[in-house]
């Protein structure tokens, strides 16, 4: 399916902690044996596999563990402008793959991965985060994520084309405040009260 969507440059890297999946490898599709769960087998992964990847599927074991572990090691080999996406999120509303069914709603701090994801909403408006202040701000997906999406079950992080979000100035009749966009906005010319009306608001 992916062979005949994506066409005949289309190179397929998938991982599974079964060896005898190996007997699916082609020309065009390589396996690797290993445990998702594991931040060691990520960084092996990627010392092997250099070039970053234009879309990550999580599509695994759907733990809680495998799925965060997973995406923190994995979204930063992304390429800029390629997609990471998690599927199979009811998981996290499910006792037996590590998730919390007495939090219905999964909130931001119930270790699930939906709670996880959440703060997602905060890391695409990190541009607005004085990242010398608050430690989410730091956090690699902050630095490059452009938009994220929820469907059912399924997330989407965007990932934006520039390689990290470039400290830049907002300014606000004339007084410069610092905080992070991403390439290639270059700093204003700070802005004087002569240059605007009385009844103007001008952010930029």
């Amino acid at each position: 399916m992916w062979r005949w969507y994506f066409g005949e440059y289309f190179r397929y890297i998938g991982v599974d902690i079964n060896p005898n999946v190996k007997k699916f490898e082609s020309d065009w599709a390589t396996i690797v044996i290993g445990d998702q769960s594991s931040e060691t087998f990520w960084r092996e992964f990627k010392t092997k596999f250099p070039e970053k990847i234009d879309i990550f599927l999580d599509d695994g074991g759907h733990t809680m563990e495998q799925q965060i572990v997973t995406i923190s090691s994995m979204y930063t080999h992304v390429k800029p402008g390629g997609v990471y996406v998690c599927e199979d999120l009811a998981t996290s509303y499910e006792g037996a793959f590590g998730g919390n069914p007495a939090f219905q709603m999964c909130p931001a701090k119930s270790g699930t991965t939906v709670g996880f994801a959440k703060s997602f909403l905060d890391l695409v408006n990190a541009n607005f985060i004085d990242t010398g202040k608050l430690d989410i701000a730091s956090a690699p997906i902050a630095k490059t994520l452009d938009s994220v999406h929820f469907y059912n079950q399924i997330f989407v992080l965007e990932k934006s084309h520039g390689e990290a979000r470039a400290p830049v100035t907002r300014h606000i009749f004339g007084k410069k405040i610092p905080y992070y966009s991403k390439p290639p906005f270059d700093p204003p010319e700070p802005l004087s009260l002569e240059m605007l009306r009385a009844s103007e608001y001008r952010y930029i």
